[in-house]
């Protein structure tokens, strides 16, 4: 169990299933804890253990106990699902910072054969202390992907989450489009449009 080493600071998500931690010996770093199913671990944990990329949030330790595994990663300070909270709009190079960023991490995952089946607003972590930009979470819901899949499916899950930055979340639930285009430049709508074309 993580919990001979770490000890529970908060909890975060939705539902409370992310623990923020710092560990017993060296109480000035943060960690988050995530469990994860006995089904999930048999299946991915040696590729959780492989896959790295700077735009990848790194695995630090994997827990086994009887109800499961947790997995443990450096904390991260927000999420772009907060950061969509905010009113204020991003300007055209944050974005395309972004969408560099987390593009880079899921062309990661394909070139290894893998699909990410859970790119979103909330798996997508920023650091106020990393220059190195947005990271991908939640990489125990990666699976195994046919040859030439995992870019396309990525992508469109991609276009997704770059529409909701772009729209503040405005748009009808699984509507895809911007409702007001005006506010960004020709590039970055046909960006977005290109997104759900991609194979």
């Amino acid at each position: 169990s993580p919990w001979e080493s770490y000890q529970e600071d908060w909890r975060l998500g939705r539902h409370n299933t992310v623990t923020v931690a710092y560990k017993k010996s060296k109480q000035d770093q943060m960690y988050t804890v995530r469990g994860i199913s006995k089904s999930q671990a048999r299946r991915n944990l040696e590729m959780i253990r492989q896959l790295h990329h700077k735009n990848l949030v790194p695995i630090h330790e994997v827990f086994a106990s009887q109800q499961g595994f947790f997995i443990i990663s450096p904390y991260m300070d927000i999420s772009l699902e907060r950061i969509n909270g905010s009113p204020r709009y991003p300007c055209e190079l944050q974005l395309a910072e972004l969408s560099r960023e987390i593009l880079y991490g899921i062309s990661y995952l394909a070139s290894e054969g893998w699909t990410h089946s859970n790119i979103n607003c909330s798996n997508i972590l920023l650091s106020l202390k990393d220059a190195g930009g947005a990271k991908i979470t939640g990489i125990e819901c990666c699976s195994k992907s046919a040859k030439g899949d995992a870019g396309g499916m990525n992508s469109k899950a991609l276009g997704i989450v770059m529409m909701k930055v772009m729209e503040k979340d405005s748009q009808p639930k699984g509507a895809f489009g911007l409702r007001y285009p005006e506010r960004w430049s020709e590039d970055a709508v046909e960006f977005l449009s290109m997104t759900q074309v991609s194979t």
